[in-house]
């Protein structure tokens, strides 16, 4: 996953660490050193500011190889600030088209697609004050009865967490390049787009 861009370098001797908007940590970078910073923290003349690129506050969106842990991403999404979280979970059914389904297999590029999460996140966050996103996709085999895909929004109001979630996966199945593969009872597999939630 490539590094966000540098920000600086800042000529802030024994001066705090600026907030910049949800960030409560940098890291700073001189030359081939590179240290966390935590906000109102000192920093040093020639030291370069660099963003977090994953695991900061606004950067709730990953790729797993594992079961999705539903509810960290529901507490690490929600705020005390926020009065409603919705939460969208997407699991592997057993059938399809008439077909019994034993189990889902995704796919992606995962440097693609996780930037495509981070900034689907990213731009929802900002059109909407003091809402907070999260996406978590799965890859690799998913059983049937497990979570493919889970999104949560929190917000100060139901009717922005309810709508941002619904973009957000929206947004996911034609954005982000995530291939989904079933694999039918009679031991023969089909790669399946993903239909859409509204009409085009």
């Amino acid at each position: 996953m490539p590094l966000s861009p540098r920000v600086g370098p800042q000529e802030l001797p024994n001066r705090p660490v600026p907030a910049c908007g949800d960030w409560d940590r940098m890291s700073t970078s001189t030359g081939a050193s590179t240290r966390a910073v935590k906000r109102n923290s000192s920093v040093s003349s020639g030291d370069a500011l660099l963003p977090p690129v994953s695991g900061g506050q606004r950067a709730r969106a990953r790729l797993v190889d594992s079961p999705i842990d539903v509810e960290a991403l529901r507490a690490e999404t929600g705020h005390d600030s926020c009065g409603a979280v919705t939460l969208f979970v997407g699991t592997a059914r057993d059938h399809h088209g008439g077909r019994a389904v034993t189990g889902l297999a995704y796919s992606a590029y995962r440097r693609m697609a996780l930037a495509s999460l981070e900034r689907i996140t990213r731009e929802l966050e900002d059109e909407v004050p003091g809402l907070r996103l999260g996406i978590v996709h799965r890859l690799g085999d998913v059983p049937v009865g497990e979570a493919s895909v889970a999104i949560a929004a929190a917000s100060p109001h139901r009717e922005a967490a309810f709508s941002a979630a619904r973009t957000a996966l929206e947004r996911l199945k034609h954005e982000t390049p995530i291939w989904k593969r079933e694999t039918y009872a009679d031991g023969s597999s089909a790669w399946r787009e993903e239909e859409p939630l509204v009409e085009a």
